[in-house]
């Protein structure tokens, strides 16, 4: 390749590959998973049924627990932010089925509980007040909100009251029912990790 054809080349291929970083970067929420039972100074889930990495705790279908993740922009007047949940399951009423398709809450808690406490089956790591943003039926386990392809995560917040500013920190929390009694503790709640979000202007 010449010298002048090598330049050229650089001149296309850098901008591009800058666009390329930036748009990656854009995709990313600028969020946090916490509240991941047994690691950075969270306890235990309370019959040791602790889940897989960056999840609760374990189900009785034993996904390896609902793990919250999240996608997207932060921003209030920008919000692209998509919260994306896996591994939600149960055995059922008898113990020996396979569910995954659970009426499941999605929730926002405006403080944080250092350590976190027994909550059902799980860890919670929030205290109120409390919003409930949405409920739905997952589908294989899996739970978005918004509905892929739209957007609306702090208006949502604030239509369930909550007044969101820029520089405010909250918690994302997935709820769902484990329905077989004969696992863990008499209560059938169980949760997801949290997904920590601090809002932006």
């Amino acid at each position: 390749m010449r010298p002048d054809a090598f330049v050229m080349f650089q001149r296309l291929i850098v901008p591009a590959f800058v666009f390329l970083s930036l748009s990656a970067a854009s995709a990313r929420a600028q969020g946090t998973v916490v509240c991941v039972p047994g690691t950075g100074g969270v306890i235990n889930c309370p019959c040791s049924n602790n889940g897989g990495p960056g999840a609760g705790c374990n189900n009785s279908l034993n996904t390896g627990g609902a793990a919250l993740t999240a996608t997207g922009v932060n921003s209030l007047s920008n919000d692209s932010v998509q919260l994306n949940c896996t591994g939600i399951g149960t055995s059922g009423v008898n113990c020996n089925g396979n569910n995954t398709n659970i009426i499941s809450q999605l929730w926002e808690g405006a403080n944080p509980v250092s350590g976190g406490v027994v909550y059902g089956d799980g860890v919670m790591c929030t205290t109120a007040p409390f919003y409930l943003l949405t409920a739905q039926v997952t589908q294989a386990g899996v739970f978005h909100f918004p509905v892929p392809g739209t957007t609306g995560l702090s208006q949502a917040a604030i239509s369930a009251g909550d007044v969101l500013a820029a520089g405010q920190t909250r918690w994302y929390y997935v709820i769902y029912r484990d329905s077989c009694p004969s696992f863990c503790t008499p209560s059938l709640r169980q949760k997801s990790n949290s997904y920590q979000i601090t809002w932006t202007p």
